[in-house]
């Protein structure tokens, strides 16, 4: 279809190039926006870079990003956008161009014709050569002709926004879901919360009657959850819970006279446990009699793990399940195969798991180093030391356009022999003590390698079934909704896709009507 065109510069009061230099990286401070960061039209912050305020003013000097300016990447990777939200003082990095539409100019409008298929074929093609470029050059850059259809630009750039901003509240929604189960996971099997709670509500909460049961590190510890305890609204209720609780507990251990009768009964019957109903009893909270009745209320010393609740065992990520080291294949790009590799590009940053980040395989592969959704897979390089995946575990989650994946030679899985096992094994591969762990098994320079052994090898504490189950019960809906989240995200995303080329040519175009926001729900 035929569209009038005019050019990107001409459209811009502002096209500001990134400084030529490095910049001073620290700890904290201002925000430095990097080419990482900005991917699909989203800006990313959730691993961000900081300089100080003298190198900030010394980036800023030709122009100040602020709300509503939109930043293009030149290259690695190149044609990439993002806006500057409200409220973020920042700088750019480098390799990237700063852009201020004109205030008559839709910019949310000129941000999406950005990402269209017509302008992101200028942006990777050199016309002039024929041949695909690795980075636009800022003259490149101001010719760059946007379509314009000024009576519908507000309107097709809303619906696309509404669609981004669906997506967004998804991708944010999963991150909730995913940091809801690991603080179960750190409160239950790190801080050992309930173990601490039922110590606590034995001797009425009061720390004196404990002094000659804990040892220094404990009643740190201890003193940390009573605090927190009493920092909550219902902390009376709360107590009063546990404190029931616990009578209820002490009550069912068996007397001497009860142990000898027993020993009267059959085998059978004296191995058959008693399951107490703790919800009969009004004063104990449901969430108590479901998760503290399976807790100890006391701590035993282990050689390898140190203090762990009275009665858990302890063993190895190989007696739970079996570490497959993925194998080193040659692959071709074939847009019709059947089948791809889980590399390290199936990482996100920092861990979890990335569906852009196949890659297509054509070939033969070893059934072992197959992985299926639902599979919890580890990385054991990191290329770039950058990239902070290595040691990170992720879960694989399912792909409609590959009927196989086979992790590569970067990348193992983690296949437990019991179902039993796998939440609780993903949340303890998240953890601050394996990670340290993965780090001191590392070797290389340029790049880090995992020692084969590693993950294998690691020792943790082994809760008994039942608390496994009840875990595997509360964190199973969470994993089960963001993989809902992520299907509707892959149909959002294709309705964006198709929208985008034919709202920015023209071919389709919105009528001067309110836009309903909950058009994407």
């Amino acid at each position: 279809m035929d569209f009038n065109t005019e050019t990107l510069e001409s459209l811009c009061e502002l096209v500001v190039d990134c400084p030529h230099s490095t910049p001073k990286w620290t700890d904290s401070g201002i925000i430095v926006l990097r080419n990482q960061n900005i991917k699909n039209g989203v800006l990313d912050l959730s691993n961000p870079s900081f300089t100080n305020e003298e190198d900030y003013q010394k980036r800023v000097k030709r122009a100040i990003p602020r709300a509503g300016d939109i930043v293009i990447t030149r290259e690695a990777p190149m044609g990439e956008v993002c806006i500057i939200p409200e409220g973020l003082k920042c700088c750019l990095g480098q390799r990237q161009v700063l852009l201020r539409p004109r205030n008559e100019i839709c910019g949310e409008y000129l941000f999406w014709a950005l990402q269209s298929p017509y302008v992101q074929h200028q942006i990777s093609w050199n016309e002039g050569t024929g041949t695909t470029v690795s980075n636009v050059r800022i003259p490149v850059l101001k010719a760059l002709m946007i379509p314009r259809f000024p009576k519908h630009e507000k309107q097709s750039a809303k619906i696309l926004s509404v669609l981004a901003s669906k997506l967004e509240v998804n991708q944010k929604t999963n991150r909730t879901l995913e940091q809801m189960a690991q603080a179960l996971f750190k409160s239950w099997f790190v801080d050992f919360d309930p173990v601490f709670d039922n110590l606590l509500a034995s001797a009425d909460f009061k720390l004196d009657n404990l002094e000659n049961r804990l040892p220094d590190e404990l009643k740190q510890k201890a003193q940390r959850r009573l605090a927190a305890l009493n920092s909550l609204e219902n902390v009376a209720q709360y107590k009063a819970s546990l404190i029931a609780l616990a009578h209820e507990l002490q009550a069912q251990l068996p007397t001497k006279e009860a142990t000898h009768a027993a020993g009267q009964v059959s085998e059978e019957a004296a191995e058959t446990p008693v399951k107490p109903s703790f919800n009969a009893n009004p004063n104990i909270l449901a969430q108590h009699a479901n998760t503290h009745a399976h807790f100890p209320n006391e701590f035993e010393h282990n050689e390898q793990l140190g203090w762990i609740p009275k009665g858990w065992g302890k063993a190895q990520i190989q007696d739970l399940a079996k570490v497959v080291k993925g194998k080193s294949y040659k692959s071709a790009e074939l847009s019709d195969s059947s089948t791809a590799l889980v590399t390290l590009k199936s990482f996100k940053r920092g861990g979890g798991y990335r569906l852009d980040g196949l890659k297509a395989y054509t070939g033969k592969y070893k059934p072992e180093q197959e992985v299926f959704a639902g599979d919890l897979i580890v990385a054991y390089t990191d290329v770039t030391q950058a990239a902070d995946v290595i040691g990170k575990p992720a879960m694989v989650i399912s792909d409609t356009k590959y009927k196989h994946l086979v992790v590569s030679l970067d990348v193992a899985v983690v296949r437990c022999f019991d179902a039993i096992h796998k939440n609780y094994l993903y949340g303890v591969m998240k953890t601050d003590a394996f990670q340290n762990y993965s780090r001191s098994y590392t070797s290389g320079t340029t790049v880090l390698h995992l020692k084969k052994e590693a993950v294998p090898e690691y020792w943790l504490a082994l809760p008994d079934t039942v608390v496994l189950s009840a875990f595997l019960e509360v964190s199973t809906p969470l994993y089960e909704k963001i993989d809902r989240l992520i299907d509707e995200n892959r149909t959002l995303t294709k309705l964006r896709d198709t929208l985008l080329p034919k709202l920015i040519s023209g071919e389709l175009q919105i009528p001067d009507v309110a836009i309903d926001e909950e058009i994407a729900d």
